[in-house]
């Protein structure tokens, strides 16, 4: 028996897609995914749906033309604000992705903060998945493109309460090795 179900539409609604789920401890559930906007351009969006079915807030953040972006994991963290990771275009001329990860505001939607992360090469960067560890800290997966190497597995740290990553810890996997 179906309780409830929400239906999320971008503004041309032909490729909507969500691609993980989380719920805080009031049931209240948040949904990560991508939405189809307008000029053939999709966003990185994160919604609250309350335990009800109710829609209370989407956060997008709109693609160029011909982009894609998606949020890709979300997970609730100690402070009970959800956090998502996924790709999203480069605002600069450099890169055609970037590898996001952003912080939203559990009542409200707003970002409370927004980390952009590239490799050295100017291509396709994204995150993947995530784990949030005991203290805050976010501790992300995905792949940045590099010299010589290509696509390689990429790992972060950034800090739970700022989004600051802690370069000095960045982790880059290539196919021979770490690097």
């Amino acid at each position: 028996m179906v309780l409830w179900s929400v239906a999320l539409n971008g503004a041309l609604g032909f490729f909507d897609a969500a691609r993980a789920v989380d719920f805080d401890l009031n049931g209240d559930i948040f949904v990560a995914g991508t939405l189809d906007e307008s000029d053939q351009a999709s966003s990185f969006t994160v919604c609250k749906i309350l335990s009800t079915g109710a829609v209370k807030w989407c956060s997008t953040r709109p693609g160029s033309l011909n982009s894609f972006l998606e949020a890709r994991a979300v997970q609730v963290a100690v402070d009970g604000n959800p956090i998502a990771v996924g790709i999203a275009d480069d605002p600069g001329p450099v890169h055609l992705s970037v590898f996001l990860v952003e912080k939203f505001d559990t009542e409200t939607g707003n970002r409370i903060w927004a980390t952009e992360m590239t490799g050295d090469t100017p291509f396709y960067h994204e995150g993947h998945a995530f784990a949030l560890a005991p203290n805050g800290d976010v501790f992300a997966a995905g792949s940045m493109q590099n010299p010589v190497t290509s696509q390689d597995l990429t790992l972060v740290k950034l800090d739970g309460q700022t989004g600051q990553e802690d370069r000095a810890w960045r982790k880059v996997i290539t196919g021979t090795g770490l690097r």
